[in-house]
């Protein structure tokens, strides 16, 4: 299993987890809906599942890695982490990109 593959299996065994078998479709029949936080006081509502934005700078593909970052915000991630100092800055261009 190469690095891709297991962060697919990962985030779909996490986001599974995360979600109660009476939760409702989002949009496909068999599609989980994503749940969602209150972040602090703030009022803006966060997903139960984030992205962490240090290995988005790691593959050699620059195109694999907005497919990545496309793939969980399509899910309902809307919950990105990043630093200007994963990977030389790489991170936050990918990220941005996508």
């Amino acid at each position: 299993m190469d690095r891709r593959d297991f962060i697919r299996a990962t985030t779909g065994i996490a986001a599974a987890a995360a979600i109660p078998a009476s939760a409702g479709p989002a949009g496909a029949a068999d599609a989980p809906q994503m749940q969602y936080r209150t972040l602090g006081r703030s009022g803006e509502k966060v997903s139960l599942v984030g992205l962490g934005g240090f290995h988005i700078g790691m593959q050699k593909d620059e195109n694999e890695s907005i497919r990545i970052i496309r793939s969980a915000i399509d899910g309902g991630i809307n919950f990105l982490d990043n630093c200007w100092d994963y990977n030389g800055g790489e991170s936050e261009v990918r990220m941005g990109k996508a």
